[in-house]
């Protein structure tokens, strides 16, 4: 690795992953609404919808390069290159964040770029 790498996040509770859900969310109607796209995160509630994050141990985890600087696009796709590099000659298959589909129904694709998980049925 060019440079330093820091642990983020990895095993997230549900009250958690509720938190950073509703970001970019109202309830409107008993329903969580998109109100402002640029703030939304992740489409994982914790509850209908379960983020590898929230097993037990983390089939996640979120990295950054050290310092980390999230305008600094191209350290985050160096550091996935190794990432997905090493994953491969240990046949391990992981998949980056910036390759999540969107949510349901019209909600829009998030790029997460330092989210990795194991790509794999859960266990």
């Amino acid at each position: 690795m060019p440079f330093p790498f820091q642990v983020l996040e990895g095993h997230r509770s549900r009250e958690r992953q509720m938190r950073l859900f509703q970001q970019g969310r109202s309830q409107i109607n008993g329903r969580w609404e998109i109100t402002a796209p640029e703030r939304v995160i992740m489409h994982c509630d914790g509850y209908t919808r379960i983020s590898k994050h929230n097993f037990e141990p983390s089939q996640a985890v979120n990295l950054a390069p050290y310092p980390a600087n999230w305008e600094d696009r191209d350290r985050f796709h160096v550091m996935a290159g190794i990432v997905l590099a090493a994953s491969a000659y240990l046949r391990v298959p992981v998949r980056w964040g910036t390759e999540e589909e969107g949510g349901q129904h019209d909600e829009p694709p998030v790029e997460l770029l330092g989210h990795f998980h194991l790509n794999r049925p859960t266990f």
